[in-house]
């Protein structure tokens, strides 16, 4: 069961839009000047762009959807099921259970250990066992994570309408998958780890990975192809 408390609840309920509270801030939310290309929108103003975000982001996450989840939880989750039973007509929601948890790791190990996040800065070893295990019980953001998950395989556990549902999501995700990367030569993702939306190096490495499937190609200086052997571009 994720440890969820009031004070959590209130801290979320505190988190304000740090856009606003600038004079600059505000002149965005008022520009009609295009927005260059980003990691959220596409031909959009920044006053269209600052304000569906703020919507979205503070208003809705913030004040809406995590409080609820952790509120939720807090109140129900001792009916919640938080290992489903290891029987065959469970296949599929234990394959999704295990391979959450896994991703909650990885997510933390190759993401949020290259961000700015505080809680991460503030651990020695950013990707042992017990660093991950602290973050996945204390960071808000893995705990909603993992209480989304508890939710969900509750549901198709005792739904059968969603646990169908469920199955044929997870076998049409797993030939989609396969289909969408079957040109490639190596199945790479690039992260996004900016905290400015605008990261032109990102949008320029991401073009190149998708142009030669991911495969990132040696170039000459003036950005052409040279014709030595590919190497493998590295994992995000």
């Amino acid at each position: 069961m994720t440890d969820w408390t009031w004070k959590d609840i209130l801290a979320v309920l505190r988190i304000k839009n740090p856009t606003k509270l600038t004079k600059q801030g505000q002149e965005v939310f008022k520009s009609n000047e295009p927005l260059p290309q980003n990691i959220y929108e596409v031909n959009a103003t920044h006053k269209q762009h600052a304000k569906k975000f703020h919507r979205m982001h503070y208003v809705f996450k913030y004040r809406l959807f995590q409080p609820i989840v952790m509120l939720f939880e807090m109140t129900i989750g001792k009916y919640l099921c938080y290992k489903p039973a290891n029987v065959w007509h469970n296949k599929n929601i234990l394959v999704f259970d295990d391979m959450f948890d896994v991703s909650v790791r990885e997510w933390i190990a190759k993401y949020l250990s290259n961000t700015n996040d505080g809680m991460m800065a503030a651990s020695k070893d950013k990707k042992s066992p017990e660093t991950l295990d602290k973050i996945i019980k204390d960071h808000p953001s893995a705990k909603t994570l993992m209480s989304l998950k508890h939710i969900m395989v509750t549901m198709l556990l005792y739904d059968n309408a969603y646990k169908e549902f469920m199955n044929i999501l997870m076998f049409n995700l797993t030939k989609g998958m396969n289909n969408a990367y079957k040109d490639h030569k190596a199945v790479k993702h690039l992260l996004y780890l900016h905290d400015n939306p605008f990261d032109v190096n990102y949008f320029l490495l991401g073009r190149i990975l998708q142009e030669d499937k991911g495969k990132m190609p040696e170039r000459n200086a003036d950005g052409t192809q040279t014709k030595k052997t590919r190497v493998t571009f590295r994992d995000a």
